[in-house]
């Protein structure tokens, strides 16, 4: 928490490790906004994590925050993590200093992080399911039960109840098959209890199957990006002028398009409607986008008010959901 005093504890042994994130280096932190700081070459950011021990994890590890004087906390479990060290330290609690950097030291929480190496290039995929509780935790297990390098699927037992938890970084033609669930699409889940599905729900995909009970989904729509609307420039709504194909009765109010600028970097912008005029087909968005195209450019009109060429693209992904 970055209001409340709070502490952590993982569930494998720690033991200390030193004053910092940087053990043998002389680091001196920033006096004022203006200064940098040093840390020998290394980044003196870690410097800020302090009262550091460190352990090492073999196959998954679970975190627990809590608050001073409070039953309310949060468990965070990583499942199938492995070949990894962890930290747990403390770093300045900003908000509660309200930007007085005087009182940096006096308040502070509590900071975890977990830290894998390896031969370049390395690859991690992993997924943490957390869980706010009151009182006492009640998920009994997490499972990772698949993993490669696009793909993980996840088990929660929970209060009688299992949920199936499948995500694809990548989405082939092909489905993935993990037990008796069956994904064609980015994101599934299934809750299930004595293996018979209460809910399930699928995103960006089109088909999700729990043994015979089947979900089906529209997909994902993907769209180039052609120019921007902006009230801020008197234009009579905020919206994203698009080129591509969304289907006539397609449910896209209330989703998120995720746009694509030629450097990589992406922005999410939630979607209220779809208008379709003489100027073709238009994304009303429900914020300011906060950038615009001129003469194949992308500008962002607040900070960092970068700008770079290349196609603008954008993704909306649909959904499904029932309860059976």
């Amino acid at each position: 928490s970055a209001d409340r005093d709070g502490w952590a504890e993982v569930d494998v042994p720690v033991k200390p490790f030193g004053p910092n994130l940087l053990p043998g280096v002389n680091v001196r932190l920033p006096e004022n906004g203006g200064d940098a700081g040093d840390a020998e070459g290394r980044c003196v950011s870690y410097g800020f994590i302090q009262n550091v021990s460190r352990g090492r994890v073999a196959n998954g590890v679970s975190l627990r925050f809590g608050l001073e004087g409070q039953q309310a906390g949060l468990r965070c479990h990583l499942p199938g993590l492995s070949e990894a060290v962890i930290f747990l330290g403390d770093a300045p609690s900003v908000r509660r200093t309200n930007e007085n950097d005087a009182e940096l030291d006096r308040f502070r929480m509590p900071v975890f992080l977990a830290r894998r190496r390896g031969r370049a290039p390395l690859s991690s995929v992993f997924a943490a399911i957390h869980e706010p509780f009151d009182g006492s935790p009640f998920v009994e297990a997490v499972r990772q039960v698949y993993a490669d390098e696009w793909n993980i699927a996840l088990e929660v037992s929970h209060r009688g109840y299992v949920d199936h938890i499948v995500h694809r970084a990548v989405w082939t033609d092909e489905p993935l098959v993990v037990g008796d669930l069956s994904l064609s699409g980015e994101f599934g889940f299934v809750r299930e209890r004595d293996g018979v599905p209460t809910c399930m729900g699928l995103w960006g995909g089109d088909e999700l199957k729990w043994k015979e009970e089947v979900v089906l989904g529209e997909g994902v729509y993907d769209l180039d990006v052609a120019g921007v609307l902006r009230k801020a420039d008197g234009d009579p709504f905020d919206g994203l002028r698009v080129t591509g194909r969304i289907p006539d009765g397609a449910e896209v109010a209330g989703t998120t398009a995720i746009i694509r600028f030629g450097d990589g970097q992406t922005l999410g912008c939630g979607v209220d409607r779809v208008i379709r005029d003489r100027q073709g087909l238009t994304l009303a968005t429900t914020e300011d986008p906060g950038f615009s195209i001129e003469n194949g450019t992308m500008r962002h009109e607040f900070f960092p008010l970068r700008e770079n060429s290349g196609p603008v693209t954008c993704r909306i992904r649909t959904s499904s959901f029932v309860c059976i």
